[in-house]
């Protein structure tokens, strides 16, 4: 699992905190959310 500061990086996001906020946006849910969501579905 990557680290949500080098998913940042690698998508070109400024900074984790950046991400996170588009993430947000985008899926109504921070990336930890989303994180914690599919390891108890799957």
């Amino acid at each position: 699992e990557l680290a949500f500061g080098e998913i940042a990086y690698l998508l070109g996001f400024a900074s984790a905190q950046a991400f996170q906020r588009a993430f947000r946006r985008w899926n109504n849910q921070t990336p930890g959310e989303f994180r914690r969501s599919q390891r108890h579905s799957a």
